[in-house]
C-alpha cells in the first residue's frame, strides 16, 4: 500500500499538466489530478487509485467522531443488556 501512495504522490510530477508532486499542488489542481488519475488509460494507475480510495475510507472511518456517528462496532440492541 505504501508503494501505491508514493507512486501516486509522484505521478503528478511526471505529468506535464501538473509538473509538481501531489502535495505541492493547489486544492483545485489536486482535484483535477485525482480525476485525471482515476480516468487514466493504464490499468495499473486506475487500480492504484482504487487502493488509495480504500485507504482513505479506512482512515476516515477510523476517526472516533465518525465511528460514534455511525455507531460502528456497537453491539446489536438486543445484546446490550436485554434478557435473552
Amino acid at each position: 500500500m505504501r508503494g501505491f501512495v508514493y507512486g501516486l504522490t509522484l505521478a503528478t510530477l511526471f505529468d506535464r499538466r501538473f509538473a509538481k508532486p501531489f502535495v505541492r499542488l493547489a486544492t483545485d489542481e489536486r482535484l483535477r489530478a485525482i480525476e485525471a488519475l482515476d480516468r487514466d488509460p493504464r490499468y495499473g494507475v486506475r487500480q492504484a487509485m482504487a487502493a488509495l480510495k480504500m485507504l482513505a475510507c479506512f482512515a476516515y472511518f477510523d476517526a472516533p467522531a465518525v465511528r460514534a456517528r455511525f455507531e460502528c462496532g456497537a453491539a446489536p440492541a438486543t445484546a446490550r443488556g436485554a434478557a435473552p
